[in-house]
């Protein structure tokens, strides 16, 4: 016999979604909580989309070192960017210690990013046209992609995640993954590579 506390058992209906970010995420009592010990969350493994992020950076690095997909080439892409979800999950994880929340922490990774969708759409079209557009324009629609980005984050922690304090818990997030990822990007060399690419 379970208590009130205990999570709701997922009925096998698809979740119910609601509204633009929260469309993107299921409601917290639509959630079904890994197990201890399992790696799945509502019939779906955790690291289905962080691994994804792994993948579109792989292919997105792929074709503008290349201009072309290969198996090694977006497999060892994957590989060197995988440090980019990550810090991902390493800055989520340390927002989510910080107070109790109502949802675990696999189902949290696996909500969390879905909110990357802007950033997925994005490195794909880059990746694609980025030789029909001015870096200018490049760099003003990135910009244009982590605000949005910054708000559909804010939406999570502040709904799915039920924080008191959302905007805190944004700065720690961004804090935590973007300035260690602007230290490891900018000492590498695609950063010159993708400049020459956009003269």
């Amino acid at each position: 016999m379970g208590s009130n506390n205990c999570p709701r058992e997922s009925s096998g209906v698809a979740p119910a979604f609601h509204g633009w970010p929260n469309r993107r995420y299921v409601r917290l009592d639509g959630v079904q909580p890994a197990s201890s010990g399992g790696w799945w969350v509502g019939g779906a493994s955790w690291t289905r989309r962080p691994l994804f992020t792994a993948w579109i950076l792989g292919c997105a690095v792929s074709l503008l070192e290349v201009g072309s997909l290969t198996p090694s080439r977006v497999l060892g892409s994957a590989l060197t960017w995988a440090w980019a979800p990550l810090l991902q999950i390493a800055s989520l994880a340390a927002v989510w210690k910080m107070a109790p929340r109502s949802l675990p922490f696999r189902p949290a990774v696996d909500l969390f990013f879905a909110g990357n969708l802007c950033w997925w759409l994005w490195l794909v079209v880059f990746s694609l046209c980025h030789s029909l557009a001015a870096a200018p324009a490049w760099l003003l629609s990135a910009i244009a992609v982590s605000i949005y980005s910054a708000w559909v984050d804010y939406r999570f922690f502040r709904k799915t995640l039920a924080s008191g304090a959302p905007v805190r818990d944004l700065i720690l997030q961004r804090a935590t993954a973007w300035i260690p990822g602007i230290l490891i990007f900018g000492g590498g060399s695609l950063v010159p590579g993708l400049v020459e690419k956009l003269r």
